[in-house]
């Protein structure tokens, strides 16, 4: 699962306006899409699935490094994963396939701008029209895959957990 802190980020800075309307942003296992839309113009909802480890990124032994603390060694162990965000957003208003469009624009302009600061984006899966769904909503679909390191450290205080690449023949 991604970090709070990213999770927090990601959900602080997508963006929030466009062309003059103001979009309520809430995580799609909580969000009423039917109420938010009486009240907002534009409803984006932001979920999070599949996440794995990137085997591609991850080596088999998932060792990556060791750091010193006076006589005390830490082992660091990590694996890169991968978890699909994927971002609805919805609109009931008139003009609101010029309106979504405009903000599926601006989703890009973030994912290679803004979101590359706080999260890897390895992969944009492009965007679905689902206006189909229901009369009267136009709805899009878009999708990022987005890689992260994930560690845990063990403390090694006897001299026979001490691992090494030496072998003695």
């Amino acid at each position: 699962m991604l970090p709070k802190d990213i999770l927090e980020s990601i959900f602080t800075t997508i963006p929030r306006n466009i062309l003059g309307y103001s979009a309520a942003v809430e995580w799609a296992d909580i969000a009423n899409i039917t109420t938010s839309l009486r009240k907002h113009p534009i409803v984006v909802t932001l979920g999070l699935s599949s996440d794995v480890v990137d085997s591609g990124w991850t080596s088999a032994t998932r060792f990556a490094h060791v750091e010193y603390a006076g006589d005390k060694q830490i082992h660091i162990y990590g694996q890169y994963r991968i978890v699909t965000l994927t971002i609805n957003v919805h609109t009931r208003i008139s003009s609101g396939v010029e309106l979504i469009d405009a903000y599926m624009e601006s989703l890009q302009r973030w994912a290679l701008g803004t979101l590359p600061e706080h999260v890897s984006v390895a992969a944009d899966n492009g965007t679905l029209d689902l206006s189909y769904l229901e009369t009267n909503v136009h709805r899009r679909q878009t999708s990022f895959a987005l890689r992260y390191w994930q560690t845990v450290s063990k403390e090694i205080t006897n001299i026979d957990d001490i691992k090494t690449d030496l072998i003695i023949r």
